[in-house]
């Protein structure tokens, strides 16, 4: 028996929206087959057949994800409802959850998130002016669209997180991004830094850099982080999650709420904090299985959901070997002091040398108060 942690992308890359830094879509277009529609309902059954099959009586964890999700539909979601407890025959305990953009929802998705107990992840990168690469295909703002869904989650008693996309403007406005989530959307919050884009080729191969060139969106906004963007992000974003824990104002920043963990000796519940790559499943929506939402590659396909189980999944040449270059410790972060409190980073995020000098500089600062945060 072990616990399960399943991502499921139930409309693979789709999207209703283009937003620019998008990492799924520029990594779904490696793969020789971009695109794997919508998931049927058998593969949607097999997946949580076989999580229960491989869980036992140990904790289920489901996650869709996209792409947009919410493209798959009401219906595809009620029958996921279902199944959490009609297939669970363990008994195990299950968590639902959806990263959403948000801008579908309305009172019929709230209800179906209630009735399933379906944590949501809403996906806004702070105030309008700062929320502006979230836009349409056509290029339309988002922001009011998902400012409705906060209130509609919020009146239907839905529990919903912030997950903010850390771009260039928001970097240099973090202080101001940090009170408008808090404030206005949720006091759980994840800071996701924007990929830059990877140099990964479609068998897997990986360059580390120091040098991107700009990345900029179709207006010419730059929106990738460099050196000092990323430091002014950890430092006023940090600065404000202290303040609120020293005034009894405690806002729960999951990247942060995993230092301190780490800094009290327990291992972080986050995937990329712990120095290695970890067992995770990603069903894209036609079956196909991979080790990592950020390395859904055609090199690391692991198999097929609706061919076999979770066990022969994660047993897969191109699984063990996935997890086996994530165990690779670095010269670099062996010889840092710093190394037990990020664990070298996300392995995708650490083809980024920017963001390890600017966290090496972070952490110098803030350990003496992560040690005091209880």
């Amino acid at each position: 028996m072990s616990a399960i942690s399943v991502m499921i992308k139930p409309a693979s890359s789709a999207c209703n929206m283009n937003c620019v830094y998008c990492f799924y879509r520029d990594e779904a277009s490696k793969r020789f087959k971009s695109d794997r529609g919508l998931m049927c309902l058998a593969t949607l059954k097999k997946v949580f057949v076989e999580a229960f099959e491989y869980a036992k009586k140990d904790p289920v964890y489901i996650v869709f994800q996209g792409g947009e999700p919410l493209l798959a539909g009401k219906d595809f979601f009620r029958q996921a409802i279902i199944w959490a407890s009609e297939l669970n025959k363990y008994g195990a305990p299950i968590y639902l959850n959806v990263q959403t953009n948000g801008t579908l929802i309305d009172d019929e998705w709230a209800k179906i998130f209630r009735h399933g107990n379906i944590l949501v992840g809403l996906s806004i990168d702070g105030s309008e002016a700062l929320n502006a690469m979230r836009v349409y295909a056509d290029g339309g703002e988002s922001f009011s669209d998902v400012m409705d869904a906060v209130n509609i989650l919020n009146e239907n008693g839905v529990e919903f997180n912030a997950l903010c996309v850390v771009t260039k403007n928001v970097a240099r406005n973090i202080r101001e991004t940090y009170r408008f989530l808090r404030n206005n959307v949720s006091r759980f919050i994840q800071f996701v830094p924007v990929l830059k884009r990877a140099r990964i080729s479609a068998d897997g191969m990986v360059s580390r850099e120091r040098d991107f060139s700009a990345e900029t969106d179709a207006c010419g906004r730059e929106y990738s982080l460099s050196a000092d963007d990323y430091y002014a992000y950890l430092s006023g974003a940090f600065d404000e999650y202290l303040k609120d824990i020293l005034t009894g104002k405690y806002t729960s920043v999951r990247n942060f709420d995993n230092l301190v963990r780490l800094s009290r000796g327990y291992r972080a519940e986050m995937c990329g904090m712990n120095g290695h790559c970890e067992r995770q499943f990603v069903i894209e929506a036609d079956g196909t299985a991979y080790p990592c939402d950020f390395f859904c590659l055609d090199a690391y396909e692991t198999g097929n959901i609706n061919e076999c189980g979770f066990s022969a999944l994660e047993s897969s040449p191109a699984a063990v070997r996935f997890l086996k270059e994530g165990s690779v410790l670095r010269e670099e972060c062996a010889a840092c002091a710093y190394y037990k409190l990020c664990g070298g980073g996300c392995r995708r995020e650490a083809l980024d040398i920017d963001k390890c000098e600017a966290t090496k500089k972070f952490l110098r600062n803030a350990l003496r108060h992560l040690v005091r945060i209880r």
